[in-house]
This record gives structure tokens, sequence and C-alpha cells, in this order.
């Protein structure tokens, strides 16, 4: 009889560990897959639901500062608590993570005033809202170390009393080599991923600026090759018509002449202001010294700039703006940005039209507006006015030429002067530019 109960144990200790072998081969064989975390967490708890009847578990990780842990799986609750959070040191789990030892607690009913000391570790009063059994009365916590670096912690619950066996403990210590092993590769793999991805969006991101930058490349070369040159023919053609005039003594078609030499010289010399200007910013060479500067007078000296080239079209500008109003902005860039806004509002107003330039203060701020009743634009186009790598440089109304560089050049100056720069528009209605500009406190 003695030598059969021997074979008995024996017998059963053998399936006990062809068991153990199994759960050991199912659960290496589930750790050597790659799969991303979440996943590999998932299929960790699931294979100890099934191998060894843990029907209420959860892993929880320790955030960068090691100060908190949260739960990334859990599994056989109500409410799953994916995202919540535990401090270290505070409860079962948090005393778990601090001391990087197993903890475990039955006959849990029976023992609430000392849960409720450990819940409230070092002296933490939080509330504890992990996933839990209401009926609880038993619990493990086991710290998932390698190299003595706390990867997770893993938390088994159950309503039996004493579910957990100390040779199950012992089992589960086991198996965590395995699975913290397994979860730490899974992370580094994650954050590899992750640099991958952002590497890739950066790299992503270079691209796309490099294709602007030869794209604005490309118009600037088109700017420089045709737009600049139409003008420089131009002149060349009206001094050799003011030669020829001459040398007939034909006065008044010199005096004619003379003043087409002016319309030409004003658009070349503001076309070469502009490309200096936008290649300088696009250096980052270009220095903004803001001041206080009286708006009244930019705008009087932008006026005189194209006031022959607005009566040649009859076209009036009406101004309403506080001899007092004063912006603090660079002066050179504030000169830049109206003069091309004036420029632009002349060029798409039909003959006989108004322009009406408006100024007020907004708080810390003064608005500019500059609008016309011209041709308009549709509301679509707008945002590619911004944009050099577009080529849409349209015709005046009076076939006056452009390099659309101009409101390009205006957001920079604007957004260096840390204002903003806005367009609305309606189709042969006309066209508004709300310019925002830091203004002067009183």
């Amino acid at each position: 009889m003695e030598n059969i109960i021997k074979l008995s144990v024996s017998f059963k200790e053998l399936e006990a560990e062809k068991r153990k072998n199994e759960i050991i081969r199912q659960l290496s064989l589930e750790l050597s897959k790659t799969s991303i975390l979440k996943e590999k967490l998932d299929n960790i708890l699931a294979i100890l639901d099934h191998s060894l009847g843990l029907k209420h578990t959860m892993l929880l990780l320790p955030d960068d500062t090691r100060q908190r842990l949260k739960v990334f799986s859990s599994r056989g609750f109500d409410e799953q608590g994916i995202g919540a959070e535990v401090n270290v040191g505070q409860g079962i789990i948090g005393v778990v993570a601090l001391k990087k030892k197993k903890l475990r607690m039955a006959n849990i009913s029976r023992s609430r005033t000392y849960m409720s000391i450990i819940a409230q570790g070092s002296q933490l009063k939080q509330d504890i809202f992990l996933p839990s059994l209401s009926n609880a009365e038993s619990q493990v916590a086991l710290p998932l170390l390698v190299n003595d670096e706390l990867i997770a912690v893993l938390s088994a619950e159950s309503a039996d009393l004493n579910f957990f066996s100390l040779e199950d403990e012992e089992f589960l210590m086991t198996l965590s080599q395995l699975m913290a092993h397994s979860i730490q590769n899974a992370i580094i793999l994650e954050q590899l991923e992750q640099k991958v991805q952002e590497r890739t969006a950066a790299l992503e991101k270079q691209k796309q600026e490099l294709e602007k930058a030869n794209a604005s490349k490309d118009r600037l070369f088109a700017i420089i090759g045709h737009d600049l040159r139409n003008p420089a023919a131009a002149l060349q053609h009206v001094a050799e018509l003011i030669q020829y005039f001459s040398k007939k003594g034909d006065t008044q078609k010199v005096i004619e002449t003379g003043n087409n030499i002016v319309k030409e010289a004003k658009t070349l010399n503001c076309i070469i202001d502009n490309l200096l200007n936008w290649s300088i910013t696009q250096t980052g060479d270009l220095k903004i010294h803001p001041e206080e500067i009286c708006l009244d007078e930019i705008v009087k000296e932008v006026i005189e700039l194209y006031d022959d080239i607005a009566a040649a079209k009859n076209i009036q500008i009406q101004v309403n703006n506080p001899d007092c109003l004063a912006v603090f902005a660079d002066r050179n860039a504030t000169h830049t940005v109206l003069r091309n806004l004036v420029s632009n509002a002349i060029k798409f107003t039909r003959p006989g039209g108004n322009i009406i330039i408006t100024a007020i203060q907004q708080a810390q701020t003064a608005l500019i507006t500059v609008k016309d009743d011209g041709v308009g634009i549709l509301p679509e186009h707008i945002p590619a006015l911004f944009d050099l790598k577009e080529n849409k440089s349209t015709r005046g109304t009076a076939k006056e030429k452009g390099t659309g560089l101009g409101l390009v050049l205006v957001k920079e100056m604007v957004k260096l002067n840390g204002g903003e720069v806005s367009i609305t528009s309606i189709p042969n209605e006309g066209t508004t530019v709300y310019l925002l500009l830091p203004g002067i406190s009183e």
C-alpha cells in the first residue's frame, strides 16, 4: 500500500511537472513572437487564464519617472481600467513596485483595516481606482524584473480563499522572468518603432521643405529671368524713343516718353526691392528693429509713391487714419508691407475705382485695412496668394504685370514683426486686406 501511495504521489508530481513544462512552452512560444506591446500583454494574461485559471489579472507598467504605475492590460474585470494609475508605494501593487518583492493577501474581507493602512502607504490619501473584484478574498502581486529593474507588476485576484498556493506563487515567479524579458523587448521594439516614425516624419517634413524651397527657387529664377527682364527692356525701349524724338526735335513726345520712364523705373525698382527683401528673409539675415513709428507718415509716403500711377487710372485713395496712431514695428518692413498692399490694390482696381486705407486702435494692436472695389478673387484661391510655390501672378485691370512675390513677402514681414495678415474677397466686388501690428500701450 505504501508503495502504491508513493507511486501515486510520484505520478501526480510528474503530471504537475508536465503541466508546468507545457505552460512554460506555451508562454515561451507566445513571448517569442514579435508583436506590439498591448497585444503581447493581453496574450500573457490570456495564457495565465487558460493555463493557471487566473481569471482576474492585470499588468501595470511604470512611467518614465518610475513614480507611478499605469494599467496597460487587464482581464476578467467588468471595468477594464486601462490607463488607471497608482502611485509607487501606494496599495498592494504600489508596495510591490517599491519593494520589488511579491506580496500575497488572503482572507481579504477580514483584513479591511490592514488593507486601508496599506492603501494609505507613506500617508498617501488618494483613492485607488484600479480594476478590482468587489468580493475579492485573495490577491497576489509580483514584480517582473530584469537585472533588478522593474519592468511591470502582475496582479491577480480571486473570490476564493487562499486561491494562490505557495507553489503557484513560486511557479509564477519562475514565469515572471520570461514575461519580464519579453515585455522589456516589446517596449524597446515599440520605442524603436516610435523613433523610426518620428524620423520618417522628420524626413518627410524635410522633403516637403526642400520641395518648397526648390519651387521657390524656380519661381525666383522665373521672376528674375522674365518679369525683371520685361521692365528693363521697356526702359531700354523708352530710352531709345527719347533718343529718337530728341533727334527729331519733338519736345512734346520726349516729355510724354519721359513720363513712361518714371512709370517703368518705379515698377522695376519695386520688383528689385521685393526680390532683395525676399532673399534676405530666406537667408535669415534680415534684422528687425521694432520701434514706435507714426503710421500716418508711412501711409503718406506710400501714397505719394503711387500717386501718379493711381491718377493714371483715375483711382481715388481715401485714408481714414488717426494722426496719433502709432505701431511698434520695423519702419522699413512696415513700409514694404504697405507699399505692396497699395500696389496690389491699384493693380486690381478698375479705372475710376476707389481704395480706402483705414487704421484703428484695438487693445494692444493696430488694425490696418486696405480695401478696394476691384475685380476680387475667389475665396478658394486666397491661400495660394501667400505661397511662392505656385505661379499665381495675374495681370491687373490695365494689363499691369506682377511677380506673385508681393503678398508672400508681406506675410514674411508681418510675421517677423509679430503681426498677422488675412484677406477677404468677393469676385467683381473687391478685396480687403487686414493687417494687425503690435500697437503702443498707453
